[in-house]
């Protein structure tokens, strides 16, 4: 870690959106993603927050530099008190990224926690949403109460937290039940 350059650069106080996407060039390769991660996992919460973008930028654009760091991403949110943007981009990823088997019910029960807590930002609900939603595809026994979770916030949810949730649950109703 101490010889992590990283550390330093993303501990500055604001890192626009541009800078962010021009060091990205940075991490691209395995060894520069491994010091991406390491900030990530362990930074202050400056640089995490910082590196968070980066992070999920990197997964949109090369997802098999994660595969190695998903496991560690799942007990991040599960076992410490993340940051929001953490908890944001982590569930972000878990959308489309493969959860491990091994973590499976963790992951679930994080997202359920976040889905209906009243002070998750809605940002983090619909991604958690969307992590949910994948696992019923495999647990079908998961929809109802991810229906009844939808359904019971849908009258003062967010617009985006009303657009997918619409999205949700008319996918879960054309599901086959077992």
């Amino acid at each position: 870690m101490d010889d992590n350059p990283y550390f330093r650069l993303l501990d500055r106080p604001h890192i626009s959106k541009k800078q962010s996407i021009e060091w990205i060039e940075n991490f691209k390769d395995p060894k520069g993603f491994h010091h991406l991660m390491e900030v990530f996992l362990e930074g202050n919460y400056r640089q995490v927050q910082n590196a968070s973008f980066m992070v999920m930028h990197l997964f949109d654009s090369s997802p098999g530099l994660i595969q190695p760091y998903l496991t560690k991403m799942i007990d991040l949110i599960c076992n410490k008190n993340p940051i929001n943007a953490v908890r944001r981009n982590v569930m972000r990823v878990f959308q489309s990224a493969d959860i491990p088997v091994s973590h499976e019910g963790e992951l679930t029960d994080i997202a359920f926690k976040y889905l209906n807590s009243a002070h998750e930002p809605v940002a983090n609900k619909v991604f958690a949403m969307t992590v949910l939603y994948r696992m019923t595809l495999k647990y079908p026994e998961l929809g109802g109460e991810l229906k009844f979770s939808i359904e019971s916030q849908m009258p003062f949810g967010a617009s985006g937290f009303k657009n997918r949730g619409k999205k949700i649950l008319s996918a879960l109703s054309s599901q086959k039940t077992v």
